[in-house]
């Protein structure tokens, strides 16, 4: 097993499921998003890195027209280089609040780190996979219950940076999990009803429960160690893992697992 500190950029960084170009609209971009259920996309011109452009950005925005070219949406994070260690990864994104960061050589796009790729090397450490989930989950757990609507889930989530909340019923049980994806998915549906060409962000016009778009969570006991944790999360291909004590009641927030 090879040491925490002689793990770098390029020992983890995975290849993006998908780029897009400056020129494609953010109707594309969208699509994108929603395909590869990442929250940011690597912007590439003729196999050079321009930035990213992110699905919070596109939310926070009151109307954006379909047509729009993602160049004037497009930001640029920290780059790292192949070299990059292990635990300056980490330190960027804690301290940056950034859960992926592009790894580039010159200006070309090598792959992307995301928290996932992290938290899937530091399982292998015996000290840090070794240590128990409910040592460090936020014993205060964001959620949403079966009863709210739509509009002021999307709205929450956005300003509160989540990518996805449990559902818990009237007792506190754990009962689903709604995305920004699932969200996402219920605001396309009335865009060409309202204003042809506009893609709206704080405003929602269907209003739905969030229990009937919330999807079957998969959930870990507080007991569990980060390592059982990790290997859950990968064994099920999410990035979601809900905190449960023995009652299936939600029982904490991870600080950095369930906040991928």
């Amino acid at each position: 097993m090879v040491p925490l500190k002689e793990i770098k950029a390029k020992d983890i960084a995975e290849k993006p499921a998908e780029v897009i170009s400056p020129e494609e609209t953010i109707s594309e971009a969208v699509g994108k998003l929603l395909k590869t259920e990442e929250r940011v996309l690597p912007v590439v011109e003729k196999k050079s890195f321009l930035g990213m452009i992110s699905l919070k950005s596109l939310l926070k925005r009151r109307k954006i027209p379909l047509n729009a070219k993602v160049r004037h949406f497009t930001f640029m994070p920290p780059r790292i280089d192949p070299d990059t260690s292990l635990f300056d990864i980490a330190d960027i994104m804690i301290y940056q609040n950034l859960r992926a960061l592009p790894v580039v050589k010159g200006e070309r796009l090598k792959g992307v780190v995301s928290i996932r790729s992290v938290l899937k090397a530091a399982a292998q450490d015996p000290l840090v996979g070794g240590a128990r989930v409910g040592e460090i989950m936020n014993p205060s757990p964001a959620s949403l219950s079966e009863e709210e609507n739509s509009t002021h889930a999307v709205r929450f989530m956005v300003m509160e940076d989540y990518r996805a909340l449990p559902v818990v019923d009237s007792g506190g049980k754990v009962t689903g999990v709604v995305g920004l994806k699932d969200l996402m998915r219920v605001l396309e549906k009335p865009q060409s009803k309202s204003s042809k060409g506009e893609v709206r962000g704080e405003k929602e016009p269907t209003e739905v429960l969030v229990k009937s778009i919330s999807t079957p969570p998969v959930t870990v006991s507080v007991k569990a160690t980060i390592r059982e944790a990790v290997e859950r999360m990968l064994s099920n291909s999410t990035n979601i893992l809900v905190i449960v004590d023995e009652e299936g009641r939600l029982a904490g927030q991870p600080l950095m697992i369930f906040m991928l």
